[in-house]
């Protein structure tokens, strides 16, 4: 999709790189793409960056737990890609391996968009595999939100949010919960993108009628896995 619409691939570890064993495929996430970049990118799928409400939401779905598959750590086991076992034997140090040392994922980094657990929802990698930017700039969770979306913005903060853990991390800094963000321009081969698809309050495609009426591609995957 990205390389469709954009005419580039800037991932850290394109289709074709072999890292750790792994050939890294068509199907891994995009990653080393900063929040102006996704913006447009979604913008010409006939796409939108989630709000960070409607990135939790569907992260959870339904659940009230820290991750969606359970209260305990162990039961991430098959829905995630951390830093882990795998990434050892490739000769990784992040910090995040000495953290669960029974975790093996089989991947060192990203994992393709699919090949894990999906939630409740439909929706794969949630927890992991690359972090995902939202359209919020990085405020408090009391900060007002807007009536719809949740969106949180307009005083002017630089940060923007992104959500869900990367290859690197710990199952902590995967919860549902857990918000982090940087500067929109920032770029890192562990943060990444969910798009997600506008629908009208008649439940139709709105996006999908807006591309057709521009002429847009409008064969874009459902918004279930990271572009």
């Amino acid at each position: 999709q990205w390389r469709r619409v954009m005419g580039d691939d800037p991932s850290r570890y394109p289709a074709g790189s072999r890292v750790g064993g792994v050939v890294q495929s068509v199907r891994h996430p995009v990653e080393n793409v900063d929040w102006h970049a996704c913006v447009e990118a979604t913008r010409r799928l006939g796409l939108v960056l989630p709000t960070e409400a409607q990135w939790e939401y569907a992260a959870r779905a339904g659940t009230g737990t820290p991750w969606w598959t359970g209260e305990q750590r162990d039961s991430l086991v098959g829905a995630v890609n951390l830093g882990d076992q795998a990434a050892r034997r490739a000769g990784a140090t992040w910090a995040a391996i000495q953290d669960w040392l029974e975790l093996d994922d089989g991947f060192t980094v990203h994992a393709p968009v699919d090949y894990d657990r999906a939630n409740p929802f439909g929706l794969h990698g949630v927890h992991g595999n690359v972090w995902e930017w939202c359209l919020d700039e990085l405020l408090p969770y009391d900060a007002p939100a807007r009536d719809g979306d949740g969106l949180r913005a307009g005083d002017g903060a630089t940060a923007r949010v992104f959500r869900g853990g990367g290859f690197r991390n710990t199952a902590a800094q995967a919860r549902v919960s857990c918000r982090m963000g940087d500067v929109p321009g920032k770029r890192s081969s562990d943060v990444g993108l969910r798009p997600a698809r506008p629908v009208d309050d008649d439940g139709g495609d709105g996006a999908r009628r807006a591309a057709d009426d521009r002429d847009a591609p409008d064969d874009s995957a459902p918004p279930s896995r990271d572009a």
